[in-house]
């Protein structure tokens, strides 16, 4: 029986590609889409989002908030 590099390698990567394909998933702040965009429009900081969105019983990372305003604001 020999070993065939090339084709066990085109296997392994056919495999891995399937296993990288991304997950969709909404993001928690998606519901609250406009408001934390009027929000931080009017000035608001990291710290203010983060407290209304604990208001509206969503605990997230400020990190979290900041990675989600690149995406969307």
């Amino acid at each position: 029986m020999d070993f065939d590099a090339v084709s066990e390698l085109e296997e392994i990567k056919r495999k891995r590609k399937s296993f990288k394909q991304k997950r969709v998933k909404k993001s928690k702040l998606d519901k609250l889409e406009t408001q934390l965009l009027n929000l931080h429009k009017s000035g608001a900081s990291l710290g203010d989002l983060q407290f209304f969105l604990r208001e509206n019983r969503t605990k997230v990372a400020q990190s979290t908030i900041h990675r989600w305003l690149k995406k969307h604001g």
